[in-house]
């Protein structure tokens, strides 16, 4: 049975079924065939039910509720927004090259059911550039609360996982992660105990952070080495986001000051010149920037904008930060779509603000 984004052992259920149910079948012969054979298989679903006909019914993950925004939200002017309900916390995202945006799940295991049989993998969701969502893949390697990155790879994903087991995740390090849920590892040079993003370079490979091995790394082909991007000056020691502006091919990075170890330093941006980490903008105070990224056009230009608290906010070049859209609840992981420009934003805990600008 299907409750709180995930299907239970129908053993478990004990309670009376007062709503529609779901049923799917699955038929294969794939386990014990050994050549291909056509198979056919016929069915019957019989249903008593008292009263009007119901609507047909699909788990939540598969349609997930697109809401108006809430009422105290300030939006930049020539804006419009919605909320993406999901039916499980959300943590970092990411957008494909087709305009596709992906959102990791962010669960501790305490608010999954109890039970051996439970399904306890973590999920990608899927949104659509119109705001429809689904969960596209589960799988062991997206468990827990661990930070996570992906892009998309070869018909596949690339994701990074920050290795804590205290999280939830026993996995550490980068990743091929395919459709069926099924994942490999991929060997890197050296030990990456704090992977937390990872985005495609505009000149060929991938960029990722590491807030234990501290600084901003470049991956130029699967298969060869690392390199470290920042190689003078003094290194941030929180390295948690990164982004790359797509007109210069500047990298900008967020890091984040933490309580101690790993983290450390200033809740800050940071621009990479020359090889060096260069102060940008401080967060105001006591808040981090939890998101960063290029805008594609429209209303929101070209700017570099992060979020923070429950604003996202436009970083001026002089380091100044202008608020562009406020109110409602906190502002996590953002990225704009390279497709249509629209801005999608980890909004509280299981929602999505999906704010269009295009114009």
């Amino acid at each position: 049975y299907w409750t709180d984004g995930r299907w239970y052992p129908l053993g478990q259920f004990a309670d009376r079924v007062l709503d529609p149910m779901y049923l799917t079948l699955w038929v294969s012969n794939k386990e014990r065939a050994r050549t291909p054979a056509p198979l056919s298989v016929e069915f019957e679903v019989v249903s008593d039910v008292e009263g009007a006909p119901m609507s047909a019914w699909e788990p939540e993950d598969v349609n997930m509720p697109i809401l108006p925004p809430p009422g105290d939200l300030i939006l930049l002017p020539g804006t419009t927004a919605k909320l993406i309900q999901a039916p499980y916390p959300l943590g970092n995202l990411f957008f494909g090259p087709s305009g596709i945006g992906f959102v990791f799940s962010s669960e501790n295991e305490g608010q999954v059911r109890s039970g051996s049989n439970v399904d306890r993998r973590g999920s990608l969701l899927m949104v659509a550039a119109d705001g429809r969502a689904k969960t596209f893949v589960r799988s062991d390697l997206l468990r827990g609360l661990n930070r996570k990155g992906g892009a998309v790879y070869d018909g596949a994903f690339l994701v990074t996982v920050d290795y804590w087991p205290e999280g939830g995740n026993r996995y550490g390090g980068l990743f091929q992660l395919n459709l069926d849920g099924s994942f490999s590892e991929i060997a890197l040079k050296e030990g990456h105990g704090g992977l937390s993003d990872l985005i495609p370079a505009a000149e060929g490979g991938w960029y990722f952070v590491d807030f234990e091995n501290d600084n901003l790394w470049r991956l130029p082909k699967i298969g060869e080495s690392e390199t470290r991007v920042i190689t003078a000056g003094g290194v941030p020691y929180g390295l948690g986001v990164v982004a790359q502006d797509p007109a210069t091919g500047t990298l900008y990075c967020v890091n984040w000051k933490g309580s101690g170890w790993p983290f450390g330093g200033e809740d800050a941006i940071y621009k990479i010149v020359d090889g060096k980490a260069v102060l940008v903008a401080k967060a105001p105070e006591g808040q981090s920037f939890a998101g960063l990224d290029f805008a594609r056009g429209g209303r929101f230009g070209t700017s570099l904008y992060a979020s923070t608290g429950k604003q996202i906010v436009r970083v001026n070049e002089d380091g100044t930060l202008t608020p562009v859209i406020s109110g409602g609840e906190a502002m996590g992981a953002m990225r704009f779509n390279p497709v249509t420009g629209d801005l999608l934003v980890v909004y509280g805990e299981k929602q999505l603000l999906l704010v269009s600008g295009r114009g």
